[in-house]
């Protein structure tokens, strides 16, 4: 039978923040504490970042005690804990290995804006296989890389101190027939993480110090259990850092080449829906919703707009983008999805018809050597639709991405 009188948890805000709802310091010392049989000992004290209601995976007894100066109650899991947090008075202590160390450097290397840059080119050009080796002996003599190509496009990556200088090099090898360029702020997600990994580490620090103590049986296999789930948070925490980082460092283009004469362009002036036959891989084309989309984009890509249009991208070239348009002629998502199908099938290796939440679409697969994934899916929303589209670059990286970012869509609306 549990009593208590103070508990608090650490809630990751809209914004990213970590907001803490705890009872001040010296309502804890007033506490009568928590009465049980033991799990954890009296001084059993960790820290957390979770939000789910309290419900104590075993039963224990936690001592009344004097906590620290600046400490405040918190939750890992199904654990009460008491996290050591930063004021004004008591800065949270970091714990010294090598993880937080780099992490550390990080951070103060972040405390200018970290901005992605990234840009679409579309160029006319004589020679295609021409264009490309031009492209890429200019983009590696700056020290950047190709990324992903097929027959017909190329992404790169170049030093973000040469965006700029690159994107008009590669401006002058053809016509430009369409370019875009876009900008993303990603300062206060990487804090962001910075702060949840921070949170976690000091976690797993007290969590080490109990279990040296510990000679229970129960209680370090619970201490055991709650390590086990914090390493996992920390490392999903740290490669979500490693991704904004690698897309801050090195900004992106993507080149669409297209020869003189274009031979597909026959088949999609065919196409009887305009809106079908313009649908690009590399490009927006699809318009904004009449009423803001709402969506929670994975912790790693950039989001480059959001609202009544969605646009973002992972550091391995994965695109996400959903806007909307009249669904006119009327029909409901199988329609769609039949004339998706039907149209652009043929332009494709591979078709094959996917759903996902309300989404209804197709997964288109290339027909280079080296194919990359068009997927395409609309749901219906009142008088309009709207159309999510999710580019692969490769295999490898549609299956990293693809269950986060069909969860994500799962709520897309």
């Amino acid at each position: 039978m549990y009593t208590h009188c103070c508990m608090g948890t650490l809630r990751r805000g809209a914004t990213g923040a970590v907001i803490l709802f705890a009872l001040l310091v010296s309502t804890l010392s007033g506490c009568a504490g928590f009465e049980g049989s033991g799990a954890y000992p009296a001084d059993t004290y960790y820290a957390g970042d979770y939000d789910q209601d309290y419900a104590p995976a075993v039963e224990g007894r936690v001592a009344a005690s004097q906590p620290a100066p600046g400490a405040s109650m918190a939750r890992v899991d199904d654990s009460l804990v008491l996290a050591m947090t930063a004021d004004a008075s008591a800065p949270a202590p970091v714990s010294q290995n090598t993880t937080s160390s780099n992490t550390t450097q990080e951070s103060q290397n972040t405390q200018a804006r970290m901005r992605v840059f990234s840009a679409d080119l579309g160029l006319s050009v004589p020679s295609v296989a021409t264009a490309r080796d031009q492209i890429i002996e200019l983009v590696e003599g700056v020290g950047g890389y190709v990324e992903s190509s097929n027959d017909t496009y190329l992404v790169v990556r170049v030093p973000a101190a040469t965006f700029d200088q690159s994107l008009s090099a590669i401006e002058q090898l053809g016509d430009v027939l369409s370019r875009a360029v876009s900008t993303a702020d990603v300062t206060d997600q990487y804090r962001d993480l910075e702060r949840r990994l921070q949170i976690v580490e000091v976690s797993l620090d007290r969590l080490q110090q109990l279990l040296e103590r510990a000679t229970d049986p129960d209680e370090r296999v619970a201490i055991l259990r709650d390590i086990r789930r914090l390493t996992e948070e920390k490392e999903q925490i740290q490669a979500s850092m490693t991704s904004l980082s690698r897309l801050a460092q090195y900004s992106r283009i993507t080149i669409q080449l297209t020869a003189r004469i274009q031979t597909t362009q026959t088949a999609l002036m065919q196409i009887p829906f305009s809106w079908i036959a313009s649908l690009n891989p590399l490009y927006v084309t699809i318009g904004e919703a009449e009423r803001p989309i709402e969506i929670v984009v994975p912790d790693d890509f950039a989001q480059f707009s959001e609202g009544r249009t969605i646009r973002a991208e992972s550091a391995d070239g994965v695109r996400l983008r959903i806007g909307g348009r009249q669904n006119e002629p009327a029909g409901d998502a199988e329609f769609w999805q039949d004339a998706l199908a039907y149209h652009l099938g043929p332009l494709y290796r591979s078709v094959e018809r996917i759903e996902v939440g309300s989404y209804l679409g197709v997964r288109l697969e290339s027909k280079d050597s080296e194919p990359f994934v068009f997927f395409i899916a609309v749901a219906i929303r009142g008088d309009q639709m709207l159309v999510a589209e999710i580019f692969y670059p490769d295999g490898a990286a549609e299956q990293q991405h693809e269950e986060a970012l069909f969860s994500a869509l799962e709520g897309a609306l």
